[in-house]
């Protein structure tokens, strides 16, 4: 019960943190994304550590996108789910300087397996979703940069082939109609 107890704070947690935001593309609010993630992680993952795992996948997006400190993190939930929220989150200016594929492939070598198991429900979620095209091609790559360079665990090789099939799916329809729009153009 105690499990079930953490959990529920946590999404209260999160209602607070992102009340007022909302999710680009579709306009919901935004704590409905970590929920869907926290889902996603649940759905995928066993592990002893399933609960302090749900409540870090609820909590991945508040260091980066709300005032939460990872102190505040760290007293509520503790230190283990404060310091896989903190490595889940994105360096803005490593962003700035690599470019924000490059950075995104550097940082999925990096993480921990735990680490990794929520940056990939929260990839599958985003590309669910309504990505952009770019976002399609960019998660392609940096799931066959991953595949290639990384020993991944069933699971994790679960959550990339969902979500290269999710991208293929939905990239070939844009890349169609991009290149319909393109031969359609009168030339300059």
């Amino acid at each position: 019960m105690e499990s079930c107890e953490k959990i529920l704070e946590a999404i209260e947690f999160i209602r607070i943190k992102h009340e007022g935001q909302t999710r680009n593309g579709t306009g919901a609010p935004y704590a409905a994304h970590p929920i869907a993630v926290s889902y996603i992680l649940a759905s995928h993952k066993s592990s002893e550590r399933i609960t302090e795992l749900i409540i870090a996948s609820l909590l991945h997006d508040t260091l980066e996108d709300t005032d939460t400190t990872y102190d505040e993190i760290s007293g509520v939930f503790g230190g283990f789910v404060a310091s896989l929220v903190k490595e889940l989150t994105n360096d803005v200016v490593a962003i700035k300087s690599l470019g924000k594929l490059e950075y995104h492939k550097c940082k999925f070598m990096e993480l921990s397996s735990y680490g990794l198991t929520i940056k990939l429900c929260d990839r599958l979620h985003n590309v669910s979703d309504q990505p952009s095209v770019k976002m399609l091609h960019n998660t392609i790559s940096l799931i066959g940069y991953v595949m290639e360079r990384r020993t991944l665990n069933v699971p994790q090789l679960t959550l990339c082939d969902k979500i290269l099939s999710i991208c293929s799916k939905k990239v070939a329809p844009a890349d169609s109609a991009i290149d319909q729009a393109m031969s359609a153009s009168p030339s300059l």
